[in-house]
């Protein structure tokens, strides 16, 4: 079945999926579940090691089969669930960093040791030994990142030795420089693709010239081009390989040439059409949506039946001495999809205030004194969790500007408009990195955008109290682009 994408683009098969920049098939898919299966295991290995070395070698202690074994259910249990939850950019492909394997690593470690931690304070269980935790936890984060960092590949290459099944074997057709360039980045981002024939041929090419070419060839994969090729040569190919029993797969050329990854999406049920869209991010997930709205709206109720009042009676104080007006100062700002809404602050500009649109600035005279010190530290942003209760923002997103400097900095970024996409946060990951306080170049502007958009797309509840945790950090030490 074929898609249109305008006279331009020409069409794609519905087979297809975004081969760029990095394609992840179902062997991959493969790898992946038998890498989780040995760690699985490894895990398991690694804690009844620890328990006989510690308890009885060490300790020379009785092991207490039953409550040791539920600590062990209590630890897969927390594996599976972070296995399942991982966000698709950590789970390993068979080009993978250093790093990449240490963020899995810390992602894995914090999950069993929150797993952990609830079973000790729910159950009351005083019965496991804590050296032996102590230990097990300095074996197991070495066992963990050990296996991420070096198992994958070995696995990979090992079951690719055993079993020719797991290689497809891969054909490129197409004009010489497409082809080239094609056969490149197969064999450089996935093992499961072996280039063995590369065939050139000219954009005019006839079925006649497909099928000699295909001719004595023993393939899994065809790779070509539904951009250079005329439809029903396309055509051709695809229905010569269901009948052949290898699989056709075709680049979508706007992907690779703009870099940016496309998945295809069907509208109006089994016989509907079919569109390239952007990769869904993960709050568009319906339940991705419910999850931190609730968790939003529980921590901000904490935040205001317990901090936001003292606050606000010390706020109240210092401007009574320095600048006597309202408590609150509330203004426009945009919010998700265009929307607008009410923003609340803790004023700590005079109420004299004669331009409300011009941002604050390194000494700026409308701050009173003792406003500076709000800022710095973020306490005048506190009100806004009156704003999560509303449900106009989260407590981590891209900050809400208003709607005058929203038409002004799309104006330097192609991609600003995304960043709508969410809830705007009382904090992001633009902020704990740095990229706060006052605009001045085209520079700043990117830098948040891009810092905001990195969030929307690998968003996950780790990210979350991470971004928090590191605000939390700088309330304490202020950046020092805070003011």
């Amino acid at each position: 079945m074929l898609l249109s994408l305008s006279n331009h683009w020409k069409f794609l098969s519905v087979r297809t999926t975004t081969l760029f920049p990095l394609m992840t098939s179902n062997r991959e898919t493969g790898y992946y579940h038998a890498f989780l299966i040995s760690q699985f295991f490894l895990l398991v290995t690694t804690y009844v090691a620890t328990t006989v070395f510690v308890l009885a070698l060490i300790l020379e202690q009785q092991i207490p089969v039953l409550t040791y074994s539920k600590y062990l259910l209590c630890i897969l249990a927390a594996f599976i669930c972070e296995a399942v939850g991982r966000p698709g950019h950590l789970r390993f492909q068979t080009t993978h960093s250093k790093r990449l394997a240490w963020r899995v690593t810390v992602r894995q470690a914090s999950t069993i040791a929150l797993g952990l931690l609830f079973f000790l304070v729910f159950s009351q269980d005083n019965r496991i030994s804590r050296g032996f935790l102590g230990v097990y936890a300095v074996v197991a984060v070495a066992v963990i990142y050990i296996s991420n960092r070096y198992l994958f590949r070995h696995l990979v290459n090992s079951i690719n030795k055993r079993s020719n099944r797991w290689n497809l074997r891969t054909m490129v057709i197409g004009p010489p420089e497409w082809t080239e360039s094609i056969s490149e980045r197969l064999e450089s981002s996935s093992e499961a693709i072996s280039v063995d024939f590369v065939e050139h041929i000219e954009t005019d090419a006839t079925r006649e010239e497909i099928k000699e070419k295909l001719k004595g060839k023993k393939i899994d994969l065809l790779v070509a081009s539904a951009y250079y090729l005329d439809p029903d040569v396309t055509s051709f190919m695809i229905q010569k390989g269901e009948r052949d029993g290898y699989r056709t797969w075709l680049p979508v050329e706007i992907s690779r040439r703009l870099g940016r990854r496309f998945t295809v999406e069907r509208v109006g049920g089994p016989y509907g059409t079919d569109f390239l869209t952007p990769p869904p991010a993960p709050l568009e997930s319906t339940l991705n949506m419910l999850l931190k709205d609730l968790f939003d709206r529980l921590v901000a109720f904490v935040i205001v039946s317990t901090v936001l009042l003292p606050f606000a009676a010390v706020v109240w104080i210092l401007q009574r001495i320095y600048s006597p007006g309202p408590l609150f100062f509330s203004q426009e700002r945009m919010g998700v999809d265009n929307s607008t809404f009410k923003i609340l602050k803790f004023r700590t500009m005079d109420v004299s205030n004669d331009d409300e649109s011009r941002q604050a600035q390194k000494g700026d005279s409308r701050i009173y004194r003792g406003g500076g010190f709000l800022r710095k530290t973020s306490i005048d942003e506190f009100p806004q969790f009156l704003n999560v209760l509303m449900g106009q923002m989260s407590i981590v997103g891209p900050r809400p500007h208003m709607p005058c400097h929203e038409d002004e900095f799309q104006e330097y970024f192609e991609r600003y408009g995304i960043r709508r996409h969410v809830k705007p946060g009382i904090t992001g990951l633009a902020q704990v990195r740095g990229f706060r306080g006052e605009v001045n170049t085209p520079k700043d502007i990117r830098n948040r955008a891009r810092h905001d958009i990195l969030y929307i797309r690998r968003w996950s509840f780790f990210l979350d109290v991470r971004i928090m945790i590191g605000t939390a950090i700088s309330v304490i030490i202020p950046h020092r682009t805070a003011y």
